[in-house]
């Protein structure tokens, strides 16, 4: 199942809320998940898991393989950092690769990678090509706001976009 977690505001733990989420499934379904974060912040060292020791297997290294075509799906996980047991981090967050790299990346693996549950952290507007790709993958789209006024009003701009994919189960 592909989920992607988003939040029409800035600033309301979203980069909190998709781990947890992906550990959660993972921890209580039993399942292999892959958690693409695209967030700005230094996920690993919050989550307190340290960064592949292996440079061959970097984020940039992933980008040059899905651009000549010679990595399989199956092969993600292989440049994931892991978390828990059967827990996959894609960290997209590298200055390294270009924003269509990145884009292209999480697509892929949003799209193909063959894990019980992959989880995309969309941190791109509404109207972005790359956010409306990630949507129309998605199975589920969970929106993550506040319980405040601006966030409701907020969320209901979002759903009420001409753009928002219709037909798609929706978790607030």
């Amino acid at each position: 199942m592909k989920i992607a977690i988003l939040s029409p505001l800035h600033r309301t733990g979203l980069s909190t809320v998709a781990p947890l989420f992906t550990y959660c499934l993972t921890w209580t379904q039993q399942v292999t998940t892959v958690l693409s974060y695209t967030g700005h912040s230094d996920l690993t060292r919050y989550l307190g898991t340290s960064e592949l020791d292996d440079k061959t297997r970097s984020i940039s290294q992933l980008s040059k393989l899905l651009s000549a075509g010679a990595i399989s799906p199956e092969n993600i996980t292989e440049y994931c950092v892991p978390l828990i047991k059967d827990s996959h981090l894609l960290d997209t967050t590298s200055s390294i690769i270009t924003p269509d790299e990145k884009a292209k990346l999480i697509s892929f693996v949003f799209d193909r990678v063959p894990t019980d549950f992959v989880v995309c952290e969309v941190d791109t507007e509404l109207d972005d090509p790359r956010t409306q790709e990630i949507l129309d993958i998605a199975d589920v789209v969970v929106i993550v706001f506040e319980p405040y006024r601006n966030s409701f009003d907020a969320v209901k701009r979002y759903i009420e976009y001409p753009m928002w994919p219709k037909n798609k189960k929706v978790m607030y």
